[in-house]
């Protein structure tokens, strides 16, 4: 089971979470969890990823499907190379729609770390965290039906949103690498992501 998207509608199949009524937003929660249980103990984490969904983690699929999440999110967000990106809509979706999954996504994200309390975060980390949290509040369409605006406003806002989305996948690396370098030193940070 290797494609993200199948295994979080298999997570929130399982799980039956209503909490959570799309892949993206589970996907922001657990790129959180991964983010603060940087290590690859996933089976592990993917109990704890459970208890801390508020889900038994005695069914068997659901414990590999959630430790298959971990693994593969892990490896990208340690790799500076990888296509690591907050799960969305096709590209074909309306921008309204791509707009509020990725508030969605970034409250999830946020919410994830907060559970955290403890954690400490490096000035640049804990700013980029606070900028996800602004993201979450945001709404690229201010109140305007798609249908109400110009072709050139649309494209200002896709090109808005596109960059949105570029901003939160380098704030996620950059926390990531926050944390394994500031608190899991016995890590390997050689492919930690390079950010600029």
């Amino acid at each position: 089971m290797n494609n993200m998207q199948e295994i979080l509608h298999l997570l929130l199949e399982l799980s039956n979470t209503s909490d959570f009524p799309d892949a993206s937003e589970m996907h922001g929660l657990i790129c959180a969890h991964a983010c603060v249980q940087p290590s690859r103990d996933y089976t592990r984490h993917a109990s704890e990823f459970l208890l801390w969904l508020g889900t038994e983690g005695e069914d068997q699929a659901l414990l590999q499907a959630s430790s298959a999440a971990l693994a593969a999110i892990n490896a990208q967000l340690l790799d500076a190379a990888s296509d690591f990106y907050p799960l969305q809509p096709e590209d074909s979706a309306s921008l309204e729609l791509k707009t509020s999954s990725l508030a969605d996504w970034c409250g999830a994200f946020v919410s994830g770390m907060g559970v955290h309390k403890q954690l400490q975060l490096n000035a640049d980390a804990d700013e980029a965290l606070r900028d996800l949290q602004q993201i979450s509040r945001a709404s690229l369409m201010a109140g305007n039906a798609e249908a109400d605006l110009t072709a050139a406003d649309l494209e200002e806002l896709e090109q808005a949103y596109t960059e949105l989305v570029e901003y939160v996948r380098v704030a996620v690396q950059l926390i990531h690498h926050s944390i394994i370098t500031d608190q899991a030193p016995a890590l390997s940070t050689d492919s930690a992501p390079v950010l600029h």
